[in-house]
């Protein structure tokens, strides 16, 4: 206080710190001041008073955004056991103002732009870097205290104190030491925020507000006192803070508030200001003493028998008891969750780390999502999305589940409808996780989990309509008509039908048959069949009108394979990859539309792919694809093989020639002992430098292999090491044995360098061996 009775107390806290919280009711309980000058940003405008509904229930966070970019909105998330949260809380309680004192984000994003038009570099005069990243106090203090986790530090030391009679005092001094040998690792942004808020302190002065709680970052406390307001510390006069304020263009904002989860308020996720544990911390801010070590326990072992593993009473015993033991070993004042996490381990888990991700996930972080009123300020488009959730029944959790749909009944089918047009508005809420192939097929399984994130992309698709079905209808239009690759329009299609957005069909059926007419590329033309033969096909499944997508593919599917053989030479390793991809669905495609007349001209290509000068990999993949159609006979693949192996071919052809053949799953291939005979052949006669060249070849051809595939190819390898004879040459006979008769007949007609076999065996036995 000084003369003239004004009293500023600092409170400096660390945001989503529950500790800190109970300290600060009490300290502002304690000083009962006017108003309560609290780091949130100045232009929140009326959102704060939301904060008396009850419906709004943490964690939330308000988001700042700008309407004519909302990508660069902000989040200032609030957990029930934050600062600022239980300080607003409190306000309200006792009908004290708050006065949000941060740099406005309006403020804020005009400044990042004149950073990105100046590309200013390092103050000279004041040292202040506008992009560096702040250094670590609480590392720095954790540090000088012995401690090598700042974050286990700062828990025992400030979280959990017993006394905090002089917390605050004592977290001011540590801040003013470490900033008077640390001022230059602060970034300009930190500078120009300071700034700002004395700014404001001292227009709550001139207002005659006498007692004055600052509820701030605890770094920030050195830059507020009363002498800095009075401009008797260095850097912090009046003028300079003008100086470091003007000509900052304010872009307008608004504000509102969504709802955040304890996922989003983690470290790992990116966030600044983040825990790494923000379960622990609300469960010491909801069981504060002593034995809110047992009640941990207790929950890992309730979580632990909900999920189907063993826990006894006995064991929890234990288990506190263990964690008590290790603390004090440790000469740690309180338990905490290090030694509960190695107690549970050791006691609960018996030694087993499997159970501990999932205590860490459901425990540790959390799976709390936080809920908003339903007439809380928000875009249109975001309370058509609510109304739908809750009459579907479908209500957003972070926590990922996956859920099966029927389509044949009435709310699986509107559960599809709205998490496909969701993904054409770019919010990813759920994922599919087997896209129905099969000829009637009814079902669909969601991955489904809501992130944070998504609040904005909503306010970004509001652009396209106020309801969920007019946006993505609208987004899918413009999207067909910014489309110029017939694979994404066609995907874009297929979506659409998903969708149930029957009225956009026209528009983009239109750009599709605009779109093919022009193409002249086959790979454009051929990987756009797949997607675009399921919306044929499923057309009666959904209920959308999509027969007019037939005479479009069918002229597609002719021009692309009138010009394959063309397409296909003269194409290296990687070229070849590419084409193989875009083509390797035409063959179930023209199965789903059970056209006889497609089929057999697709396959008829494939036999002159086959028997051309293409490049060895396509031709090699050709030849599966005849295999597995059961459209090449015995005599014709013994023929087609010998001339892909034979000694005449260069090993980098026959070793990318057997890369197509291999390519996708391995069943179809352990059914033809003829060509797993005549491959051990070929790679015995590979000198040892030219099957070192092969091997990663190899490697990547059996990669696409299941485990279970992988241990069959082992078990023929081995049956066929067990054998001392082998085929003279590929060219002549390449019948492989087939029984344990035929492998005694070959014993005895040929000659078999049983010790140079050893040498090649091994290798090839480790090349394919399971992977984990």
């Amino acid at each position: 206080m000084d003369e003239s009775g004004l009293e500023i107390k600092l409170f400096g806290i660390r945001h989503h710190g529950p500790g800190c919280s109970r300290a600060l009711l009490r300290a502002l309980q304690e000083f009962s001041p006017e108003v309560i000058a609290l780091e949130m940003p100045a232009d929140v405008g009326t959102a704060l008073e939301w904060i008396q509904d009850p419906e709004l229930v943490p964690p939330v966070a308000l988001l700042i955004f700008p309407p004519s970019d909302p990508r660069r909105g902000v989040f200032y998330p609030l957990a029930s056991f934050s600062p600022e949260w239980q300080c607003l809380r409190f306000a309200w309680l006792h009908n004290i103002p708050i006065e949000p004192i941060d740099l406005p984000v309006g403020l804020r994003l005009g400044y990042e732009d004149r950073i990105s038009e100046t590309q200013s570099t390092v103050d000279d005069e004041t040292g202040l870097a506008p992009n560096t990243v702040p250094w670590d106090p609480i590392g720095n203090l954790a540090a000088a205290a012995g401690y090598s986790d700042g974050e286990q530090w700062w828990e025992e030391q400030i979280e959990r104190c017993v006394d905090t009679s002089e917390l605050f005092e004592s977290i001011h001094e540590a801040m003013t030491a470490l900033r008077s040998s640390r001022q230059h690792f602060l970034r300009e942004l930190d500078a120009v925020r300071e700034a700002h808020m004395r700014r404001s302190l001292r227009q709550l002065i001139s207002q005659g507000v006498s007692r004055i709680a600052v509820v701030c970052g605890a770094l920030h406390t050195p830059a507020l006192t009363l002498d800095a307001l009075q401009g008797r510390v260095p850097q912090c006069r009046k003028s300079e803070d003008s100086a470091r304020l003007s000509g900052i263009k304010r872009v307008k904002v608004e504000a509102t508030w969504v709802p955040y989860s304890h996922e989003r308020l983690t470290l790992s996720s990116g966030y600044g200001a983040g825990i790494q544990s923000p379960g622990w911390y609300l469960h010491l801010w909801e069981n504060e003493g002593s034995k809110s070590a047992a009640y941990w326990i207790a929950r890992a072992a309730r979580l632990m028998r909900d999920s189907g593993l063993d826990t006894s009473s006995a064991g929890v015993i234990e288990a506190v008891r263990l964690a008590d033991a290790l603390a004090a070993m440790r000469r740690r004042h309180v338990v905490g969750l290090p030694e509960l996490t190695d107690a549970i381990q050791t006691v609960l888990c018996q030694g087993d780390t499997a159970p501990l991700q999932l205590i860490h996930r459901r425990l540790e972080v959390g799976t709390k999502l936080g809920r908003i009123p339903e007439n809380a300020p928000t875009v249109p488009l975001a309370k058509d999305l609510a109304s739908l959730q809750k009459r579907l029944r479908l209500k957003p959790s972070p926590e990922a589940k996956l859920i099966d749909l029927d389509l044949r009944s009435e709310i699986g089918l509107a559960r599809s409808h709205l998490l496909h047009r969701l993904k054409i508005l770019d919010i990813p809420w759920g994922t599919v996780d087997e896209e129905p192939m099969g000829k009637g097929t009814f079902r669909e399984r969601w991955n489904v989990q809501w992130q944070p994130e998504f609040e904005i992309r909503i306010i970004l698709a509001a652009m396209w309509g106020h309801t969920v079905h007019e946006a993505s209808a609208a987004q899918a239009i413009a999207s067909g008509e910014e489309a110029q690759e017939l694979l994404a329009l066609a995907s874009l299609i297929r979506q659409t039908q998903l969708a149930d957005l029957s009225h956009a069909m026209g528009p983009l059926l239109q750009r599709l048959d605009t779109l093919a007419a022009v193409a002249a590329e086959v790979r454009q033309l051929l990987s756009a069949l797949s997607p675009l033969a399921r919306v044929a096909r499923y057309s009666d499944v959904r209920g959308t009108r999509a027969n007019e997508v037939v005479p479009i593919l069918v002229t597609m599917f002719y021009r692309g394979i009138t010009g394959l053989m063309r397409a296909c030479s003269g194409l290296d390793d990687e070229a070849s990859e590419v084409m193989v991809d875009a083509i390797s669905g035409v063959s179930s495609a023209i199965r789903i539309l059970e056209r006889d007349d497609l089929l057999t001209a697709w396959y008829e290509t494939l036999e002159r792919l086959v028997d051309s000068n293409c490049a060895p990999m396509i031709r090699g993949w050709a030849c599966r694809e005849l295999m597995s159609a059961e459209r090449i006979s015995q005599e014709r693949l013994e023929q087609i093989v010998g001339q892909a192996l034979s000694r005449a071919n260069d090993s980098i052809e026959a070793a990318s020639w057997t890369q197509g053949l291999l390519r996708g799953s391995g069943s179809l291939l352990l059914h033809q002992p003829l060509i797993w005979a005549v491959l051990d052949e070929w790679l015995t006669r590979l000198d040892g430098d030219a099957f070192v060249v092969q091997l990663p070849l190899l490697r990547r051809a059996f990669s696409d292999f299941n485990r279970s595939q992988r241990r069959q190819i082992t078990n023929q390898v081995l049956q066929l090491r067990s054998l001392s004879s082998r085929p003279a040459t590929i060219a002549n006979d390449h019948a492989a044995p087939t029984s344990s008769n035929q492998a005694s007949d070959m014993q005895e007609d040929a000659e078999w360098d049983t010790a140079r076999a050893s040498l090649v065996v091994p290798i090839l036995l480790e090349m394919l061996k399971p992977r984990s």
